[in-house]
């Protein structure tokens, strides 16, 4: 017979997977508020979910290796040997095999489990040795007993595994609720402050590195990384994303604020992020209507070296025709060192819905687009474009859609 864990008090699989739910947020809410504000979000994301996702059990079967049987004494009196045991003697039989997997999930109880129970098990490393006893030397005997034993073990890496294939499935969700709950939280926050004129703090970092997740168990945060390579001349991915982050937080936040908009034309809409990029960026120059290629661009931001960092255009929502030109001309713009831009669309109407659907199908029909990238935060699509002049030349242009209802003017 194998020794079940009967007495032993495993924690519940529900028990054990709200504990790591609770030190998922835990995780999120100990880093610092610009770190939450300012990390690249698909990376951090991903990283939270290899942190806290489990790996399924594997039981090598195959690596089996049989210690020989260790001869025990039972401790009980006579009368009671006669009544119990065959014999004075038992022996202890151990079988180690290599294991796969998070190993704490060894010692859960799965929501589906048999009453037999386990039998006793140690986890060293990769490495699980569980143990049963039999009665006699009998071959017939220790089989029985090793495959029931083994049969109990693989019916655990069956049922906690379907409770782990369930939790992993879930869990890229939670983190993004998780992370966008405190996100938006902290952007209201700032608002509020901005509002009320309250101080930020000028030396708070701009931009975070997020931590990398290697082969488990190990779990390192990187020492630094400086800048994206790539082997054409382009904006570094991460200054970008910068601009782009330092662009939605100000849109979002002003279109809380009907004063800052009632009232202004295109050109006046785009003075407002010309500003907010000013204050973001020191080192470069930004402009508005600024020579470029072909024509005037509305926001351009150039490096001390006199390069280009970011090229953007600012349109009003006047429909699909007026949209579709406002594409070709902020491409007409671009040289061939500029690969990335955006294009700031400023919606008028009430219907947010309506004109997030027609731009994505809208931009889908221009001769130049190459395919469509993805959403963002619901309303930030990106695109990818090939350049007019050059069919080889790439370039990735987010529409940023911004609702700046005229409905506010008499709310003001």
């Amino acid at each position: 017979m194998f020794v079940s864990n009967r007495s032993t008090r495993y924690k519940g699989w529900f028990e054990f997977s709200e504990e790591r739910n609770e030190n998922l947020k835990q995780e999120i809410k100990q880093q610092p508020k610009d770190y939450i504000l300012n990390v690249n979000e698909a990376e951090y994301r991903t990283y939270l979910f290899e942190k806290f996702r489990f790996e399924p059990l594997q039981l090598h079967e195959e690596s089996m290796e049989i210690q020989p049987p260790r001869q025990k004494e039972h401790k009980i009196d006579e009368e009671d040997r006669s009544r119990f045991w065959r014999s004075r003697f038992y022996w202890e039989c151990s079988i180690a095999c290599q294991v796969n997997g998070s190993t704490e999930l060894w010692g859960i109880l799965p929501t589906v489990f048999s009453l037999g129970g386990r039998p006793e098990f140690a986890i060293s490393g990769s490495k699980i040795t569980f143990q049963f006893t039999i009665q006699s030397r009998d071959p017939e005997e220790f089989n029985r007993e090793k495959n029931s034993a083994l049969h109990a073990l693989r019916s655990h890496v069956e049922a906690i595994n379907n409770n782990v294939a369930s939790f992993n499935a879930e869990l890229p969700a939670r983190v993004s609720r998780k992370f966008s709950e405190l996100k938006d939280d902290y952007i209201k926050e700032n608002s509020f402050f901005a509002a009320i004129n309250v101080a930020q703090n000028p030396n708070a970092p701009r931009t975070y590195s997020v931590p990398k997740i290697e082969k488990r168990p190990a779990i390192h945060r990187p020492t630094v990384t400086a800048k994206s390579y790539s082997p054409d001349p382009t904006v570094d991915v991460k200054a970008y994303q910068d601009i782009i982050e330092c662009l939605t937080r100000f849109g979002l936040s002003a279109e809380r604020k009907p004063s800052l908009y009632v009232g202004k034309d295109e050109e006046a809409l785009r003075d407002l992020f010309l500003m907010q990029l000013e204050v973001a960026f020191t080192g470069g120059t930004v402009t508005g209507e600024t020579f470029n290629r072909s024509g005037k661009t509305d926001i351009l931001l150039k490096n001390t070296d006199g390069t280009n960092l970011f090229v953007g255009e600012c349109k009003v929502w006047k429909g699909a025709k007026h949209y579709l030109e406002a594409v070709s001309q902020l491409l007409e713009y671009l040289t061939w060192d500029d690969s990335k831009t955006a294009l700031l669309v400023f919606v008028k109407s009430v219907s947010l819905s309506t004109v997030i659907e027609a731009v994505k199908q809208t931009t889908l029909s221009h001769p130049s687009v190459v395919r469509f990238v993805g959403i963002r935060g619901d309303r930030f699509l990106q695109f990818t474009f090939k350049l007019p002049q050059d069919d080889q030349k790439h370039v990735a242009v987010e529409v940023m859609i911004f609702h700046f209802d005229k409905e506010a003017e008499g709310r003001v």
